[in-house]
């Protein structure tokens, strides 16, 4: 219900977080629920809450969730030496997600490292699953962790975004 709020016409993040809410009240540890609260509430209001500091506390025993949880801490610290090494951590804890390696081919980019960039960046795409999302499956919770999160489905446009940054690597 909560992915349904937020598609077109509902267009409701409110309506969302706040289900969203309800499902970690009778779950403390949903992973799926809390991701994507979240990122909710992080992309819209930039704010965090309780529950942020459960999903980063929390032993997730998966790689793949550690690995999100570690990028998830990079979006939310301020000292680029502290989101390096969670990114970095990240991937070594999951090296197939796609965002952890463009945002640190975006940092070492800024820091003037272009061949490592163009390397991150590389990885970045190498590791996109798709870019055909089907309409249906927009309320998918695990399609939006994958579009939006993790970034191993992508839109056409961001892709378009993510090859550029390669290109302009080699400059």
């Amino acid at each position: 219900m909560a992915m349904v709020r937020l598609q077109f016409p509902f267009e409701d993040e409110e309506g969302a977080i706040d289900y969203l809410k309800n499902i970690i009240e009778n779950d403390n540890y949903d992973f799926e629920a809390l991701i994507i609260k979240w990122y909710l509430q992080y992309y819209y209001y930039r704010k965090t809450d309780d529950d942020f500091y459960r999903l980063i506390n929390w032993d997730w025993k998966s790689s793949y969730k550690k690995a999100i949880v570690k990028y998830i801490m990079s979006c939310v610290v301020e000292k680029e030496s502290l989101k390096e090494k969670y990114i970095l951590e990240s991937i070594k804890e999951y090296p197939k997600l796609v965002y952890p390696y463009e945002k640190l081919g975006n940092l070492y980019y800024r820091k003037g490292l272009k061949v490592k960039a163009k390397e991150c960046f590389m990885e970045a795409v190498k590791n996109i699953k798709t870019t055909e999302i089907k309409k249906h499956e927009v309320i998918n919770k695990q399609v939006f962790i994958d579009e939006y999160i993790t970034g191993v489905s992508m839109s056409e446009v961001n892709l378009i975004s993510l090859k550029k940054k390669l290109e302009t690597s080699h400059e």
